[in-house]
Formats: structure tokens, C-alpha cells, sequence
């Protein structure tokens, strides 16, 4: 039986609003974190041929990977001497890392080296413009006198961290802020920030595009336009239970720019995030 091997870290918990959709008998899910609790990859190289193993079983049936989360072990977590960490954390990585040629047959959702380029916003920008996209506005600043000219400029601004990963029992939401907030950016070079001016929606449109295939919803809930929480997030309405999505139509060529910059970033899959404001005109993001 063929199947599918999705690479996710704990806590993914995006993830369990897809696979509850999948059969469980084709799916296998794994997180590179376990490989330092004693839950192993291995592989073989035999007569020009490559086989891999988890947890001491072939990995010959797996047809596609999903690379749902890309995740690397953290050092700080491996259970061996603090002084022999990054000699470790280098060979575990390394490790993992073989997977992606290991299984190279298989149907990649995406290929890691494409996933990392396209994770790069300011790649996604120029080609979103090039395929004829209108981008916002936008700054990616660690200095503090670029980030207060950048605001002073556009009055009120979107502001969302560039990290990947989240503080310790902490969730971050892009916010709308403005010269009125008199905000201290001292320390802006610590925790560069993405800041972009700020276009007033009429609708949020999230596309998801898989291949050549392209659907699109508006995507919403209650108090993520600003008016309490000041925040312009729509997953924000996932914390207080009034999410929405509704499915929508976007213009032939809407349509066309997104499968064109999915295809363009080398991807097989992406999830577009569009705004179309007052007057119509419709807003490029980012993907994810």
C-alpha cells in the first residue's frame, strides 16, 4: 500500500485540521525531533541502491512527502554533555537532512530548497511585483531610525515579527500601529520586524494553490480589524471561535499570478494571502 510521510514538528497543530481528512492506514507522520529519543532513520546504499528505514522498517511504499513544517533539532534539547551539543546537533541535522535525497523518488509537497528560498519574504515580493502583484509599502527593519521614518511616512502601518517560532507561551499576530503609539524601537536590532502600510480591506482572501489548481476563500472572524485588539490577523479569530471562510471567485488574472508565483518559487503548494480594499484593487501579501 502507497503512502504518505509528513514531516512536522509537535505541536503542529495546523495539522490535525487536514489529517483527520486523510486515511490513517496510508498516512505516516513524523517529527525529526524524535530521532533524540531513540526514534531512529537509517539508511542503506547497496548495488546503487538506496533504502530507507524507520524505526528498523523500509520506507519503500512511501510515495509522497509532505513537508508540512520544516524543522531542524535544537541544540539546546540533545541529552549529551553541553560541551558536545553542537558536535551532536551537527550530526543529528545532517542526519535528517539525508531524507530529502534518500527518498528522492517520492513527490515532494515541497522540495526543502525551494521551501527556503520561497520562505525568504523579500523573494516573494519581487516576484509577486514581477508577475504584476501590487505590494504594499513595506520595510524590513533591525534600525530603529528606518522603522520611526517608515511609520512617520505612512501614519499607520502593519507590524509583524520575521521569526519562525514563537516565545515560550506566547503567540504573535501582525498589528496595526501608528505615530500615535509613540512606540520605542531601541532594541528593534535584537528582533527585526516587518512593517508594511497599511491598506484599509474590504475583504481577506486566502488561495490556496496546489499544482496548476487554484482556490480561493474569503477568510475572517470577529475583532481582528483593530477597532479592540488591534489586530489585522485573521487567525487571530481562531482564539476566540468566530473564524469564517467563504469560498470566492478571483479574476482570471489573479488566478493566473498565483499558480504562476507558486510556480515560479519551484513549488508544488502554497497558501497565498491577498487583500482587496475599498475600491476593489487587490493586494499581495505573502505566501506561506
Amino acid at each position: 500500500m502507497k503512502k504518505v510521510l509528513i514531516l512536522s514538528r509537535k505541536g503542529d497543530e495546523h495539522l490535525d485540521f487536514v489529517i483527520k481528512y486523510l486515511d490513517k492506514r496510508n498516512v505516516m507522520r513524523y517529527d525529526p525531533f524524535e530521532m533524540i529519543n531513540g526514534v531512529t532513520i537509517d539508511y542503506t546504499f547497496r548495488n546503487g541502491i538506496t533504502n530507507t528505514f524507520y524505526k528498523n522498517h523500509s520506507l519503500k511504499t512511501i510515495e509522497s512527502v509532505w513537508l508540512r513544517r520544516p524543522t531542524t533539532i535544537s541544540e539546546e534539547v540533545i541529552p549529551v554533555y553541553k560541551d558536545s551539543r553542537q558536535y551532536a546537533k551537527s550530526a543529528l541535522n545532517k542526519h535528517v537532512e539525508m531524507l530529502t535525497y534518500a527518498l528522492s523518488d517520492a513527490l515532494w509537497v515541497s522540495q526543502p530548497e525551494a521551501i527556503k528560498k520561497a520562505s525568504v519574504k523579500l523573494v516573494q515580493l519581487k516576484i509577486a511585483a514581477k508577475l504584476g502583484f501590487n505590494i504594499p509599502d513595506t520595510l524590513f527593519a533591525a534600525s530603529s531610525r528606518q522603522a520611526e521614518a517608515f511609520i512617520k511616512k505612512h501614519t499607520r502601518c502593519i507590524a509583524k515579527s520575521q521569526s519562525m517560532y514563537y516565545p515560550k507561551n506566547h503567540i504573535l499576530f501582525a498589528k496595526i500601529i501608528s505615530t500615535k503609539d509613540n512606540l520605542n524601537f531601541e532594541n528593534l536590532h535584537l528582533d527585526p520586524f516587518t512593517f508594511q502600510e497599511y491598506i484599509e480591506p474590504a475583504e481577506e482572501i486566502r488561495v490556496t494553490v496546489v499544482g496548476k489548481k487554484v482556490f480561493a476563500s474569503i477568510v475572517g472572524g470577529k475583532e481582528i480589524d483593530g477597532v479592540k485588539s488591534f489586530f489585522r490577523d485573521w487567525r487571530y479569530s481562531h482564539i476566540n471561535a468566530t473564524f469564517f471562510a467563504k469560498e470566492t471567485q478571483l479574476s482570471v488574472a489573479d488566478t493566473k499570478r498565483c499558480a504562476d508565483l507558486v510556480k515560479e518559487l519551484g513549488l508544488k503548494f502554497g497558501a497565498i494571502d491577498l487583500i482587496k480594499d475599498k475600491k476593489g484593487k487587490t493586494w499581495f501579501l505573502e505566501i506561506n
